[in-house]
């Protein structure tokens, strides 16, 4: 099946499903039109199926590290394999950035240690 047009041009359509898509990934729901909600679906569904496909592909990997007593001790952390990053470099590149809102009672020293 084609993609829908909605009456708009192709950056505006773009754009438009790249925001409903961000809304709906970060909210969790949004209200749209239904046409326009069939065609973010298939957009969402592609991204999530990507993220769970990739979740757990990394490997452990043992890091020397130096403590404030000039010790070494060994660390496992884990280190993603390059399928892992270029999915996630993927989702990245098709979702909008979306910045925390500042809480009203909230100084700009607790803004920025909760972001």
């Amino acid at each position: 099946m084609a993609n829908r047009k909605f009456s708009k041009t192709t950056d505006q359509r773009v754009a438009m499903l790249r925001n409903l898509t961000t809304a709906l990934i970060w909210n969790g729901k949004i209200v749209t039109t239904e046409t326009r909600a069939k065609e973010v679906r298939s957009i969402a569904e592609k991204l999530i199926t990507l993220a769970v496909n990739e979740y757990q592909n990394f490997d452990m990997v043992e890091k020397e590290v130096r403590n404030d007593k000039d010790q070494i001790s060994k660390v496992e952390k884990p280190q993603d394999r390059p399928s892992k990053l270029h999915a996630r470099r993927q989702i990245m590149a098709y979702l909008y950035d979306v910045p925390e809102p500042k809480k009203a009672d909230e100084s700009k020293s607790e803004y920025k240690e909760r972001t």
